[in-house]
């Protein structure tokens, strides 16, 4: 009797369990129906909202007036200056963009100080900007009720910017600007000051620009240790204020203990008036120093601020830098070229890797070709041609008639910028070593060849850039072309 309750109570149980599951069953699929009708009456109800919101506007007062495209404008305020924006002018703006919930998605104000310079009525990129400007003063601020019809490309939404006019410039008839009115020439130029992140009495560090740059610059600066460190180097400290001038070319920051004016009138001071007894200076390398500590100690980098007191205006020669400089020993040019390339490839692809977001950032910002040159870097091995073999290269190119180059290519003679792009862009499509220089082309203290015209010296050439890491090998003196003119001196 106890055996055939407990069958029946499993067999009950059993058809109970079976009904509860085709309930669940049931209740999931109304359920899931349920949800899909409710997840498409949200983008019913997204899409209403959006036409009821523009529909608000456009009876909402006589201040918003209908923009080609369908845009909605309304002035806030209207601008003070004399120039009125007409189609084609060149109009310096900061905007704010906001999604209809008031979410901002992009400022003009995070990225710095400097406005974005457009043409009015005709911005490809983003039509609703250059539309929008049309009519503005300077110091006018417009509100643009962009349909996603005249939106970037690839975005489906209604947006709201707020636009601020900072100039207002005519093209003159040869298509320039005039002086007076001409914007800003580097949208970052004050990156390029004594301290960017401190501008205008405002703290600039907060902004996308900085940010982005601060957080690449910690990577590149940590991958660079554990790189060197990884394989058995030392790191070692070298002055920053030295007598020596490393590279002889006497562009150098001197130091000077006196303070305001009277640092200016201490230039015609005496050695025995110095500070240091003698003449002193930043240092434009610790290239002396590290070189002795390898003597003694193998393997060693060095990495610092290096200054330089070039006087240029272009971002390729700064006034400070920070510059690493490892020393190999017992080691030749190959081992050196190895060494350059693993170390390149290192770091870039720890910050493609670390600061993805960041590099996103700079490729939609500020250059739109980095990420893919950065993923070239990274991938792709490096090409390697002596000297030599570059110029035949490229006197090939010159007379097949592909390219003319302002400088004359002839072996002997440096290869300037307009080469090495062409080198790196069109010829090897990814980066390059040239190595084996004349002798000439390079310092006195470069090792000189078994061919008794070239020394042994790299450059390492990249798309975009033009980084440089030079070899140089101990050796007699008799093998350092012009040694023995030196001595006699």
């Amino acid at each position: 009797m106890a055996m055939a309750r407990r069958a029946a109570f499993s067999a009950s149980g059993l058809a109970t369990g079976v009904l509860l599951a085709d309930h669940l069953r049931r209740h999931w699929v109304s359920g899931t129906a349920r949800y899909a009708r409710c997840e498409a009456s949200d983008k019913r109800f997204e899409l209403v909202s959006k036409e009821k919101y523009l529909e608000s506007k456009r009876a909402a007062s006589t201040n918003y007036f209908q923009a080609p495209g369908g845009m909605r404008c309304c002035d806030l305020k209207i601008g003070s200056g004399e120039e009125v924006a007409e189609k084609g002018w060149l109009v310096c703006i900061h905007f704010e963009g906001k999604w209809l919930n008031g979410k901002v998605i992009e400022s003009s104000y995070n990225a710095g100080p400097s406005p974005l310079c457009i043409e009015a009525g005709n911005s490809p990129e983003f039509p609703a900007l250059g539309e929008g400007v049309l009519g503005m003063r300077s110091g006018g601020r417009r509100e643009l009720i962009i349909p996603p019809s005249m939106n970037r490309a690839g975005v489906e939404e209604v947006m709201i910017y707020i636009v601020e006019v900072a100039s207002v410039a005519q093209p003159t008839s040869d298509g320039t600007v005039h002086q007076h009115e001409r914007p800003p020439q580097h949208a970052n130029e004050d990156m390029f000051s004594s301290a960017p992140w401190l501008q205008d009495g405002q703290d600039h560090s907060r902004s996308n620009l900085i940010g982005a740059v601060s957080r690449v610059r910690n990577n590149l600066a940590m991958s660079t240790h554990r790189f060197f460190q990884d394989r058995g180097f030392l790191y070692v400290h070298t002055p920053i204020i030295t007598t020596a001038d490393c590279e002889g070319a006497g562009e150098m920051f001197r130091i000077s203990a006196e303070k305001g004016e009277e640092a200016i009138e201490s230039k015609a001071a005496t050695d025995s008036e110095e500070f240091f007894g003698r003449a002193a200076y930043l240092t434009v390398s610790g290239q002396l120093a590290v070189e002795n500590f390898c003597c003694g100690l193998g393997d060693v980098y060095t990495f610092g601020p290096t200054f330089r007191a070039e006087n240029s205006s272009t971002t390729r020669h700064l006034a400070e830098f920070w510059m690493i400089e490892p020393e190999i020993a017992f080691a030749n040019l190959e081992d050196d070229m190895d060494c350059a390339e693993a170390f390149i490839r290192f770091c870039v692809s720890n910050v493609l890797e670390s600061c993805k977001s960041d590099v996103n950032f700079f490729n939609l910002r500020v250059d739109k070709e980095i990420q893919e040159r950065l993923e070239l870097i990274a991938s792709k091995p490096f090409a390697r041609m002596s000297y030599t073999e570059a110029v035949e290269v490229l006197q090939k190119h010159i007379k097949a008639g592909d390219v003319k180059f302002e400088f004359e290519v002839e072996w002997g003679k440096e290869l300037q910028t307009e080469h090495e792009k062409f080198l790196t862009d069109v010829v090897c499509k990814g980066p390059c070593i040239v190595y084996n220089y004349p002798k000439d082309c390079k310092a006195f203290y470069m090792r000189l060849n078994e061919d008794g015209k070239t020394v042994a010296a790299m450059d390492l050439l990249c798309p975009g850039y033009c980084k440089s890491w030079i070899f140089m090998a101990q050796a007699p003196t008799s093998l350092i072309p012009g040694f023995e003119e030196l001595e006699s001196l």
